[in-house]
């Protein structure tokens, strides 16, 4: 019982996620080597949705050079393989609400099906209706 209260704070210290809870949606991204050169075009094409929405992104197994993204440490992308399941390599993007809770798991880059998502979240469309008001 001592040592699972000594190890929480470690694992939940390496956690790259934790401090965005409440503040951010966050989409973790692997690729197939092949899908790679194709994502820094589309987070410019879509940048001022990615800002709109709050999203940080966090590549897994690959670099990428964007103000959305998260660099992480090699024990953070560890931990992120390990918690979510993820296979570095290929194709996925995994999309977590500010809850903190996944949300949509797909297969193929498609950041349009991932803002459609986002949209009809509660959170999200309470934050449109507060826009709209101000």
């Amino acid at each position: 019982m001592v040592l699972v209260i000594l190890v929480l704070p470690v694992l939940y210290a390496m956690n790259p996620l934790a401090s965005h809870q409440w503040k951010n949606r966050l989409l973790v991204v692997t690729l197939e080597r092949s899908d790679v050169g194709k994502l820094p075009a589309l987070l410019e094409e879509f940048s001022e949705e990615i800002k709109e929405r709050d999203l940080r992104l966090f590549p897994v197994g690959f670099s990428l050079t964007h103000p959305s993204v998260e660099k992480m440490t090699e024990e953070e992308t560890l931990w992120l393989t390990t918690h979510l399941r993820l296979r570095p390599g290929t194709t996925e993007l995994l999309l977590l609400g500010k809850d903190g809770q996944i949300k949509e798991r797909i297969d193929r880059i498609d950041l349009p099906l991932i803002f459609s998502q986002i949209d009809r979240m509660p959170m999200r469309r309470a934050e449109r209706e507060r826009e709209a008001r101000d």
